[in-house]
């Protein structure tokens, strides 16, 4: 793909929002079933960090690791009242096909694919981005796919709605997913989703703390 700069980004999410504008009915009933969330005991979550962290000789600060896990369910049952749409599942640069000769971007890698917040999918993608060092900037990509999903379903979104879905879905696949991945990773790595997962804790406790 091309160089990474402000134009192709905005041109990737107005390829997602054109999927989240797609019918639900798109995707076959005995898929929809299957969109529970998958929720184990937060505290083995919180553990499997803990070890992750000792594994850099207390390079980091594991108060916040603590403080997501106490907030857990508060952290899981926030609601931004965002819209449903059709989910991607699995959006990141590697399911994004580039055609050189006609700059036409082609999303693949379908399995995932199922009902959800279309916020949820830009959350892993900057997410995924940023460990593979391509340094994106979701508040700015969030503020184009609020103005541009707007814009294209007639029915307005609010950006304080989307940033706090982004934020709860980051500390969520942080605190969940990401430390099966990490280990014996780069130092800079294992900060660099750290510390996003704790920025992304700290808007929220904002929110619990005005609530």
């Amino acid at each position: 793909m091309k160089d990474w700069d402000q134009e192709l980004q905005e041109k990737v999410l107005d390829l997602i929002i054109n999927v989240h504008m797609l019918p639900k009915s798109f995707l076959p009933e005995q898929r929809k079933d299957k969109q529970q969330e998958n929720r184990e005991d937060p505290k083995y979550y919180y553990e499997a960090w803990s070890k992750l962290l000792s594994e850099y000789q207390k390079s980091f600060d594991t108060a916040c690791l603590e403080s997501i896990y106490r907030d857990f369910d508060k952290i899981i049952n926030i609601d931004a009242k965002l819209p449903e749409c059709l989910l991607h599942g699995d959006f990141h640069l590697n399911n994004i096909l580039y055609d050189k000769e006609d700059g036409r971007l082609i999303l693949c890698d379908w399995q995932n694919v199922g009902i959800g917040i279309g916020t949820d999918d830009i959350s892993f993608f900057v997410s995924r981005g940023n460990s593979d060092g391509m340094n994106l900037d979701d508040t700015i990509l969030l503020e184009h796919y609020c103005e541009k999903y707007s814009f294209i379903s007639g029915n307005e979104i609010r950006v304080v709605d989307v940033l706090t879905q982004n934020a709860k879905q980051t500390v969520l696949v942080s605190f969940m997913f990401w430390h099966f991945y990490l280990h014996g990773a780069e130092y800079e790595r294992v900060k660099q989703i750290y510390e996003q997962m704790v920025k992304s804790y700290e808007y929220l406790r904002e929110i619990f703390n005005h609530t």
